[in-house]
């Protein structure tokens, strides 16, 4: 497999122009039945196991399969379970789907969910998250196993829905008992090669150049699609992305940044899908260390003092941020759960006004009417308009007096940055791969299992970054993690987020719009997640 993925020469239709100003040239689209899409980051591997992000693992969700799914509006559904119930409050039984078979043709039964559970909850997973409250997963035969939790467990199913099943056997005989930490770290079969159950399954996969699946006709459930083959074509450039979508040379790409929409929609042979997305993007702030790592003149860590994070809350205004970006391109936010998410309130989410004055006036009660510095870290091309966003962050701080010193990186070098606990102030985001706040608040927000610069904990707090701790909002935390009635447990969870509002346990920007380029000729659903599935893709 020495040369990359190619995708056939595209069936060049009658070229048109497009308005003054706006994208020159469309082209027809690739040959019938075979789809490209591009995103700007490399899916670095296909092992289901060792995927954060959430893109990356809806790209292998077309591969791999888990016991629930979500449908179009984010629903539950069955898929490898097609039923399960709950004979005691800590344990969930699931009947299995009979005669599935993997890629290669080996059955799947309860063997491989069971050794799939303790893959995925090893300590090398990247989604052993997944399984917070989950003591064990046992077989009862071939077609149904059992999840035995830790009490009860209102959010289950949402867990399992990111959770994908690998077969037993053709992990065991490929040495891959365990996930790959990182690809770079040690390239072991299941990065490069796949053998799952979903509709589609790999050929080749090249992290540099892309991932090129085909469509698996023994699929258990029946296609909707309509298509032959997929390829995944990383393109970090934005330029790159759209001069591939006009030409034909793939037929979604994803995101379109927002200078480009008004042009992409001029033209006859594309289209721009948008909606609310659910993924909040944040300013973190390190409220743990005593002095802060990137301004040595301070004599202490002004983080620690509420006054100056509500200080740096006034000073943002987030309905700017989105007129830096332009068309709409973000949602302004109040809290760091966005609509859509269960245990989200309206009544919440509304941004602070901005008010300089005011930053002024508690800065100087909080002793720092001279202001102070401070590195501000933001990743480059890891969300949608970061670069911007994190700019116009350091000038509205700038105009109440708090110099920021603006580190941009690549998005690993970022992220390892902040997994190290060496930033003071930083953009994050977050998704709660359950749609559910508990998992948001449980992770980003809940005390830290251990105050140590280890990463990861497991357990509460492994993504509190910025190390907050307020015991009255842990425990309304775990009392919603142990309240099954929604009319009980939700009012749990919106005071926790209120409660962290109020403390400015972190400070909520907004919400970014999921915004994809369509060929005109492409039928798609777009899921406010953000992740492409293929088997709802046709070419008309």
């Amino acid at each position: 497999m020495g040369r990359g993925p190619r995708l056939l020469p595209p069936r060049v239709a009658a070229a048109c122009l497009a308005p003054a100003g706006a994208l020159l040239l469309c082209a027809g689209t690739a040959a019938a039945q075979e789809f490209g899409f591009a995103y700007p980051r490399e899916l670095d591997s296909v092992d289901p196991h060792m995927q954060r992000h959430g893109w990356a693992r809806g790209v292998i969700a077309n591969i791999y399969e888990g016991l629930v799914r979500r449908g179009a509006d984010l629903t539950i559904e069955p898929a490898l379970a097609v039923a399960w119930s709950q004979p005691e409050p800590d344990t969930w039984r699931f009947e299995l789907r009979r005669d599935v078979v993997f890629h290669d043709g080996s059955p799947f039964t309860a063997d491989d969910v069971v050794y799939s559970f303790e893959r995925a909850a090893s300590e090398e997973s990247a989604v052993a998250d997944l399984f917070i409250g989950v003591d064990q997963i046992r077989r009862v035969d071939d077609h149904t196993v059992e999840i035995l939790t830790d009490g009860i467990n209102p959010v289950l199913a949402a867990q399992l829905a990111d959770w994908l099943i690998m077969d037993k056997e053709w992990s065991e005989q490929n040495l891959v008992g365990k996930p790959a930490i990182s690809s770079r770290d040690r390239d072991d079969h299941a990065t490069r090669h796949a053998n799952g159950t979903g509709p589609f399954r790999l050929i080749e996969h090249l992290p540099a150049t892309g991932t090129v699946m085909a469509a698996n006709e023994s699929w258990w459930d029946r296609p909707t699609h309509n298509l032959a083959k997929a390829v995944l074509r990383p393109m970090g450039s934005a330029a790159r992305r759209l001069e591939a979508l006009r030409t034909g040379e793939v037929q979604m790409i994803s995101p379109v940044p927002a200078a480009a929409v008004e042009a992409l929609r001029s033209t006859e042979c594309c289209r721009v899908m948008r909606r609310p997305g659910l993924r909040t993007l944040f300013l973190a702030m390190d409220q743990y260390r005593a002095r802060l790592r990137s301004s040595e003149a301070q004599a202490e860590n002004p983080f620690k003092d509420p006054r100056v994070r509500q200080a740096i809350r006034q000073a943002i205004d987030t309905a700017a941020l989105d007129d830096r970006l332009g068309d709409g391109a973000l949602n302004p936010a109040g809290i760091i759960v966005a609509p859509g998410i269960a245990g989200w309130r309206a009544g919440l989410d509304r941004p602070a006004p901005p008010d300089p004055a005011a930053a002024r006036r508690l800065l100087a009660e909080a002793g720092y009417a001279e202001g102070f510095s401070v590195r501000l870290d933001c990743p480059r091309g890891l969300y949608p308009g970061d670069a911007v966003i994190c700019a116009a962050v350091k000038d509205m701080l700038g105009e109440v007096g708090i110099e920021v010193d603006l580190a941009l990186a690549p998005p690993q070098a970022h992220m390892v940055k902040l997994f190290r606990f060496a930033s003071d102030f930083f953009l994050f985001a977050w998704q709660p791969p359950t749609y559910d706040a508990e998992n948001t608040l449980f992770n980003l927000v809940a005390t830290r299992a251990e105050l140590t610069d280890d990463f990861p904990v497991r357990g509460q707090g492994s993504f509190n970054l910025s190390r907050f701790s307020d015991p009255e909002i842990d425990a309304l935390i775990l009392e919603a993690g142990k309240t099954m009635d929604p009319a009980k447990r939700l009012p749990l969870l919106g005071r926790a987020i209120e409660l962290h509002r109020d403390a400015v346990g972190h400070i909520a920007l907004a919400q970014p719009m999921v915004v994809w380029g369509v060929r005109r000729d492409v039928e798609i659903v777009q899921r406010a997640d953000d992740r492409l599935n293929l088997r709802w893709v046709r070419l008309r």
